[in-house]
């Protein structure tokens, strides 16, 4: 889906980092009792792990920053809609 942000070679060692990260987890009791994305991204600069799995890292960063981008796009539009129903009376 971000084509721009992950070249073809990340893309194919991005399903055995996911892989990797999640077997590290659940050995990990600091993982353990978290409740959401940004708190996996909070535990994870705070330990190093956004270094170790970059990949893993920047796909929580987007997945982070998707519904404010939606959101943004669709406020845009409602917008846009506002002003060419005023154009058309």
């Amino acid at each position: 889906m971000y084509p721009n942000d992950f070249n073809k070679e990340e893309r194919g060692c991005l399903a055995g980092d996911l892989s990797t990260f999640y077997h590290t987890l659940k050995e990990d009791d600091k993982f353990a009792k978290l409740t959401g994305l940004s708190d996996l991204a909070r535990v994870m600069v705070e330990n190093g792990k956004n270094e170790t799995f970059p990949l893993v890292y920047r796909t929580l960063k987007l997945a982070l920053v998707l519904p404010v981008a939606t959101a943004t796009v669709e406020r845009c539009f409602s917008k846009m809609k506002l002003i060419k129903t005023d154009l058309r009376k």
